[in-house]
Order: C-alpha cells, then structure tokens, then sequence
C-alpha cells in the first residue's frame, strides 16, 4: 500500500511540472504571436532549459551507473536516432547550378536527381541557399525572391536556429532516456504490474515537456525568417508562394494551374499582425 501510494504520488507530481512548464512556454508563445518580441519567450527558454537538462542529467546518472543499464540505453538511443533521421525529409541533387546571389549568399538550383521535390534551404555551413528546380519553375520571379529572403533570414535568427538544434538533440535524449528507464521498470524490476503502469506512466509524463520545447523553439525558427522576408519584399509576395506550396500538395502535377495563382489587390497589409 505504502510503495503504490508513493507512486500515484510521483505520477501526479511528474504530471503537475509536465502541466504547469507546457503550459507557461505555450503562453508565453501564444503571446509571441500576438504582438511579436522573440526576447519574452528566448528569456522563458533560458528559464525553461536548465530544468529540461537537470532532469536529462538526474535519468542519465541512474542509467549509465551500471554497465548492462548503459548498453541498453545506448541501444534505445541508437534506434530513436535512426528513426528520427530516417523520417527526414532527404533527396540528392543531380546536378547544382549557381544563378544568383542575395546578401553576400549564392543561390543555386537543385537538379533533384529522382522526382519532383519542392524545397528551399539555407545551408549553414556553406552558406548558400538552394532551390529545387520543381519549386523554382512554378514560381515567379517576385515569389522565388521571396523564397529567397526567407532562407536569408535563417542566416540572420542564428540564435533560434541554434535553439532549435538544442531542443530537438534534448528531444531525442530524452525519449531514449525515458524509453529506457520504462524497459527497466517492465522487464527488470520487482514490482507489480499496477506499479509498473504507474511508474512509466510518471517517466512519460515528462514527455511533452521535451515535444512542447522543440516545437515552439522550431516554429519561432520559421516565423522570424518569414518576418524578415516580410520586411524585405513584402506581405503578399511572401504569401503568395506559401499558398501554392499549400495548394500543390492537394493538386499534385498542375503546374501551370498554380502558377497563374492570382491574389487580388485587397490581399495586401500595411501593418504586419504575426497572429
């Protein structure tokens, strides 16, 4: 009695932090975009992020502190990576062309060498940007500038890029921690099946803490870049491209049926709301 009592415990605990941390980040978010200022929620991540190491580190301590624990915890965290990078979106170029050049970066085409991919990139270790034919041919001249502002501002939000790189590696950390410290408590220990339910169910709950951070830091990622293609081109020549990437996906092969996509006048913004 006293062994599930201090369970339910740990489990209502482990869900109250989940709660409370998802939901001050998603406020602090839900303001961002509202009246914009990436400062406020980049202050919630320096608040936010010592907590998401902390218990990265207590989980890694109580697994890695004995060397049959450590080997299966590798192993968990191998195929979480595996399957993560396996999900990524991956085509090869046959063939890049450079064709222009946008604020001290080169741009070039991408030849995809199987199929048809619509897709822009900053490459950061270049630093260049990249384009897909397919993208670029159903484009106009004034939509593929705004493409191209966007990839620019990836370059300059380098601190949300670097912020989403470290909750996605966080993400993945965590999951193989969490995945493992479950495994452990199923086929490795003593306690009853009630328990047992319990006591994943309270590493578990800590999930979405890790999900919640990696995709607000991700999406703050592309707003600010959207932002500054904004500021740069404009609010409809962004837009524009952003529908018939949205529109393609549903009328796959009308080529020319999205190109023509026209906007009217009235699709137009003085003032940029980011809600």
């Amino acid at each position: 009695m006293g062994l599930e009592i201090q369970s339910t415990t740990l489990l209502l605990v482990a869900l109250v932090i989940s709660f409370l941390l998802s939901f001050s980040i998603s406020i602090v978010y839900f303001e961002y975009l509202k009246k914009g200022g990436s400062w406020r929620i980049a202050f919630q991540f320096f608040v936010f992020l010592p907590v998401l190491i902390s218990l990265i580190t207590i989980f890694y301590t109580a697994i890695t502190s004995n060397p049959v624990t450590t080997v299966f915890y590798y192993f968990i965290f191998s195929f979480v990576l595996l399957l993560f990078v396996g999900k990524l979106p991956r085509f090869k170029c046959k063939k890049m062309k450079k064709i222009d050049k946008i604020e001290n970066l080169h741009i070039f085409i991408c030849y995809e060498k199987k199929g048809k991919i619509y897709n822009a990139w900053y490459n950061l270790k270049k630093k260049e940007i990249g384009i897909t034919k397919s993208l670029f041919e159903i484009l106009s001249d004034e939509e593929r500038k705004a493409v191209f502002y966007h990839e620019v501002g990836h370059s300059k939000v380098k601190f949300w890029d670097i912020m989403t790189r470290l909750t996605c590696f966080l993400w993945l950390i965590s999951v193989s921690l969490i995945l493992t410290m479950c495994g452990l408590i199923v086929f490795l220990s003593g306690y009853d099946w009630l328990n047992k339910i319990v006591f994943s169910a309270t590493y578990l709950a800590f999930l979405p803490i890790y999900a919640v951070s990696f995709m607000i830091s991700s999406w703050i990622n592309e707003h600010e870049a959207d932002g500054y293609a904004v500021r740069s081109i404009g609010f409809k020549p962004k837009a524009r491209p952003l529908i018939k990437l949205y529109v393609y996906s549903s009328l796959k092969g009308c080529k020319d049926v999205i190109f023509y996509l026209w906007l009217p006048d009235l699709f137009e913004l003085d003032e940029i709301p980011y809600f």
